[in-house]
């Protein structure tokens, strides 16, 4: 009867430890998901900002804001 127990005891508290050890590493697994959905929420970001950054740049009406002109006729060649 006292082995009984005694193997009972034991095997409740290695069951206690194991479910310690899968909740521990559970959480820390959630924890890197967080830091991983967050680097990519700020990658997400910095692409949305240098789109933004490339469509002003490319818009005609920035061009002109930098002093670009049309081309006139004869500085235009027609390539054959």
């Amino acid at each position: 009867m006292k082995s009984f127990l005694l193997a009972t005891l034991v095997s409740v508290l290695l069951f206690s430890l194991s479910m310690i050890a899968i909740r521990l590493h559970l959480t820390q697994l959630a924890y890197t998901f967080d830091e991983l959905k967050e680097y990519e929420r700020s990658l997400k970001e910095e692409q949305l900002r240098m789109r933004a950054q490339l469509a002003q740049k490319l818009s005609p009406h920035h061009l002109y804001l930098d002093g670009f002109q049309e081309p006139r006729s004869d500085q235009v060649r027609v390539i054959p």
